[in-house]
């Protein structure tokens, strides 16, 4: 069985040029050592300047983007771009946020070595929230997901000359789109205690093989919160 490496490292810089407006600059590193000879060994690097505006008290906007590079083992870096953006509003008794955002990652663990791999993916989500009673909140969201992902096979090549096999990859980039939404209600029936329940539906078309799906979930849950110590 093979392992990895994984590193991560980010850092931010952060001013308030003018009344109700921040800046931020933000560096991302991830980097992955497979010890597996087939996988190719992958690093990306983020640089994200994000542009936050407080219209009013309950109301922000967030803007950002900036360039991505990608190397992977063998290949020449490629450059790429990320972005963001966020809309936030806040009323009497309840909230609406829309938020989207493009860039790239790196999955493993995922269950299966066919889903694991680099991604580069744009979502988009839509949240609203609102207090019906005190202890009472209801929560909406949809959510939508498209992402390339880069599958990499091994195909074996016989020479029919020497009899011997030779056991090359291949890399070839499919896409998945995913489609979420769902409710919430949660009651708060002391401070520290919470009772939720909650539905989602999840659709996914695949274009790899086996990979599309339909799925309803039905969870309840139930959550203690409480401070452990103070610094």
């Amino acid at each position: 069985e093979k392992d990895l490496n994984e590193y991560r490292a980010g850092t931010v810089l952060q001013a308030k040029l003018l009344e109700y407006q921040l800046y931020s600059l933000s560096y991302n590193y991830y980097n992955v050592d497979y010890d597996a000879e087939l996988r190719d060994d992958i690093s990306i690097h983020d640089l994200t300047l994000v542009w936050q505006w407080d219209i009013a008290r309950d109301f922000v906007f967030s803007l950002g983007a900036g360039p991505t590079y990608i190397k992977i083992d063998d290949r020449d870096g490629e450059w790429e771009y990320n972005g963001l953006m966020l809309f936030g509003y806040g009323f009497e008794r309840g909230n609406i946020r829309l938020a989207a955002r493009r860039g790239y990652e790196v999955l493993n663990f995922t269950g299966t070595a066919e889903d694991d791999g680099l991604r580069e993916y744009w979502t988009a989500n839509l949240t609203f929230g609102y207090r019906l009673l005190d202890q009472l909140t209801a929560d909406l969201y949809a959510g939508y997901r498209s992402e390339d992902q880069e599958v990499v096979r091994a195909v074996t090549i016989e020479q029919e000359a020497t009899g011997e096999s030779d056991v090359l990859t291949e890399t070839e980039s499919l896409n998945r789109e995913r489609y979420t939404t769902g409710g919430r209600l949660t009651y708060t029936f002391a401070p520290m205690y919470r009772l939720a329940l909650s539905y989602d539906y999840i659709r996914q078309d695949s274009e790899i093989v086996n990979d599309s799906f339909d799925e309803h979930r039905v969870a309840l849950v139930f959550s203690f919160e409480t401070e452990m110590f103070k610094w």
